[in-house]
Formats: structure tokens, sequence, C-alpha cells
């Protein structure tokens, strides 16, 4: 899709509604049904007693748009791509087609009509015999194709949304626009400057990942194979991939095992790993959290630092230090992680400024004020590009600013 006009950095494309969208269970009864805000004083729908809303204006809110437009471009269901022929040669993604044609077929026997279900006496089995199987068909494909996972504040998937309008934005690991969302609604911001004419793109994946990784995930769930700019950057793949030759100190992202390099990196990062499953049954100690320390100390003088594995793993320390308030260890991760961060995303990504938002706010906890600043500026340097200043993320980025502001001016 090409932009219709000049876009300048932090720009917004479009603010979009959901065609359809679904809560989570995971979020059911703390998040409003309609509006996904979380709410301790949801009121039960009158009449399906299920149903849960934070005000009559979402209870009462039934209608939606058949039509959005992007950029000039008017969008409406019939618009959108099913990838029927590719999901017929995926056992997979059939496997699944056929589990929820049974579950269509039983919620709609318990009403008394079985015309748009399977056919067969109870249906119990997943082999079923469709009535309209191309219509049902048809609509998993742009489903499955189209969806988006509705994310808080925090980036935790509260729901799934159906866009009309975003649809038509095609994917790029190194895009110039971005998503995020204020409740329901979808924000389309861009990146960078883009001039008229030139092609917009969005990130279907998370960017940290190896081109494998990424193409892999993105042929099965969107039936297409990756040929962007960043897929065919084959330095940034070496450097992802890469780890200090035991003899010469270089990287080296050979396959060449002859000196036992790959073998003893696996193992160091088994020993980290089992650090982390003590450490997720909640046996903490100091001796172990000194252990892990060590480990990741090796792992960082003897290969490289901005090795993608080595990012994985200290991300998983960061979060799971946070899960249990090591609130120490968790800057010590946090602090490793930011250089790899900056290497690889030379755009502002919403992920890393979640991270910065995060960290910062750890720093502050901890009375560390200056670290808590810096890591407070950077995040708004991003979250002012990716976000609106209505959302929940970024209004409390500036709360945070503004205490660690003021805490400083007194000391």
């Amino acid at each position: 899709m090409a932009a219709n006009k000049d876009f300048k950095k932090a720009e917004t494309v479009g603010v979009f509604s959901p065609y359809v969208h679904l809560l989570s269970a995971d979020a059911k009864f703390r998040h409003c049904d309609h509006c996904f805000v979380c709410s301790t004083h949801l009121k039960s729908c009158s009449k399906c007693k299920y149903m849960r809303y934070c005000c009559r204006n979402c209870q009462s809110e039934k209608g939606r748009s058949e039509m959005q437009e992007v950029l000039g471009i008017e969008r409406n269901y019939s618009h959108l791509m099913s990838h029927v022929d590719e999901i017929k040669q995926s056992e997979k993604a059939m496997s699944t087609f056929m589990k929820r044609a049974v579950e269509i077929k039983h919620f709609i026997s318990r009403n008394g009509d079985t015309n748009i279900g399977c056919s067969g006496d109870g249906c119990e089995s997943d082999a079923v015999e469709l009535k309209n199987p191309g219509m049902l068909l048809e609509t998993f494909g742009k489903m499955v194709v189209n969806s988006y996972s509705i994310l808080d504040e925090d980036l935790n998937n509260i729901g799934t949304g159906f866009y009309l309008g975003p649809s038509i934005i095609d994917h790029s690991c190194r895009p110039n626009c971005v998503i995020t969302f204020n409740g329901i609604n979808m924000v389309v911001k861009c990146l960078k400057d883009v001039s008229m004419g030139d092609r917009l793109y969005m990130s279907y994946v998370d960017l940290m990942n190896h081109r494998e990784g990424r193409r892999e995930h993105l042929l099965r769930t969107y039936f297409f194979h990756c040929e962007c700019e960043a897929c065919n950057d084959h330095e940034m793949e070496r450097n992802m991939l890469t780890v200090r030759c035991l003899g010469t100190g270089q990287n080296d992202n050979s396959n060449d095992d002859a000196c036992g390099l790959f073998k003893s990196f696996k193992d160091d990062l088994e020993a980290v790993k089992k650090s982390f499953d003590l450490l997720k049954g909640r046996e903490v100690t100091e001796e172990l959290g000194e252990h892990r320390r060590e480990c990741f100390s090796k792992l960082l003088d003897t290969y490289s630092p901005i090795n993608i594995h080595i990012f994985r793993s200290l991300d998983e320390a960061f979060e799971i230090c946070i899960e249990l308030e090591l609130w120490s260890e968790a800057c010590y991760y946090g602090e490793k992680l930011i250089p790899i961060y900056q290497f690889y995303l030379k755009d502002p990504n919403p992920n890393f400024g979640h991270f910065l938002v995060k960290l910062g706010k750890i720093y502050l906890y901890q009375m560390q004020r200056i670290e808590a600043l810096k890591c407070l500026e950077k995040a708004n340097d991003i979250l002012s590009v990716t976000h609106s200043p209505e959302n929940a993320l970024y209004i409390r980025l500036q709360s945070l600013l503004m205490q660690c502001r003021q805490e400083l001016s007194l000391m």
C-alpha cells in the first residue's frame, strides 16, 4: 500500500475500530467485553448474564462499521484475502479448521439449528462433513490471516480484533509503521518520514528474532515467504547467530565445531536454564543469584554479547526477577539487554520502549534516580513516536518522568 501524502516521523496514519473483536478467556470478568477497559465494577448483561460491561454505553453499543477507509482506499469484508488454497495444503491449519467446525456445530445445535454446521448425529468426531465448507473455510481463512492480538499497556494479549483498514498494509521485518492499541482502537503511526508514493509496511512478527524464526512464523501464519530488506541483510543475520571462537576470540558463525565451540556454548546456556528452573520453582537464595550472574558473565565474556540466544536468556532472567521482586538482579540483566536492543532496533520500537519503562521504574524504586531518568528519557524518545498521547503506557511514563525529576530536584 502506497502513501497518498507525505508523512512525518511519529505522524498518525489512522485510528481504526475493529470490525469484530473478542475478549480473551484470561481477561474475562476483569475487562469490559466491549471496550476492554480493566475494571473492578463490571456489570453483567441483563439478558445473557455472561457478558460484563463497564457502563451502559458499552452494553448498548451494537453498531459496527461495514467499511473502513485507509489513505483514501475503502475496505470491506469482501476485500480481505482468505488464503484458502494455502490452508488446504497445511495439515495443521486444516486440523485447526476442523476443530473449529465441530465447535460451531455444537454451539449452533444447542439452539436447534444445524444448517451452518456439520452433518452426522451428535457430531462427536473431528472428521466432520460440512454442509457449506467453502463459505466456512473462507471465513476461517480471513479471520486467521487478518486478525490482530489486542494488547494492553503492558503488552499483554487481552483479546483479538478484526480490522478492515489496516489489513491492506503489508509486512516488512524493517517496517516504517507501527501499530499500538488504545483500548480496542488500533493506532497506526509512522516510524520515520514517508514520502507520498512510498509503500507503508508494518511488522507481523517479533523483530528480535533471527531470519529463519521470523520466516517460519510468517509462512505458518500468513502463508508467505519473506524477502524483505532485513531478511536479505546477511550481516545482521550473522550477528544474531554469531559466537566468539574460543581459539581466536573473534566473532564466528561458521558451522565448524571441530574445536568444540558450539557444544561449549550450548552447555553454558543449559547451565543458565537450570538456574532459571530453580528460580521459577521459587528457590531463591543469594548463592543461586550469584551463580546465575557468574554464568551470564562467562557467556558474555566468552561469546558474542549480541547473539540472539543470549538476548532471549537475559530477557527471560529479567522477567523472572521482576515476578519474584528481585530488583537488584533484574537491574543487572536489564543493563545487559539495553545495548542488544540498541544494536538491532535502529528505529523506535514499542517493545524496547516498554522494557525501558519497566527498567526505569525499578531504578526509581531502588532510589537510583539518575539511572532511572536515563531509562525513562530513552523510553520517552521511543514512545513519543510509537504511541499516541492518549495511550495508557505513555501517560504512565509521563507520570514516572515527573516523579523522577521532582525527586532529583530535592537531592
